[in-house]
């Protein structure tokens, strides 16, 4: 994995260059927590965010 970090303001930014087989289990995974209506509320922490997500 490729990692890059930007600090032009403020927060740092972190860009990474992922695999296809990496990409493709995140994918899953987040599609699997996006049908399972339970474990989408738990894991929703938009609430906790700045700004409406």
């Amino acid at each position: 994995m490729k990692e890059t970090y930007y600090k032009p303001f403020g927060p740092t930014i972190g860009k990474y260059n992922l695999s296809n087989k990496m990409t493709a289990k995140v994918n899953s995974y987040a599609n699997k927590i996006i049908e399972n209506k339970h474990k989408s509320k738990v894991l929703d922490h938009s609430h906790r965010l700045v700004g409406n997500v």
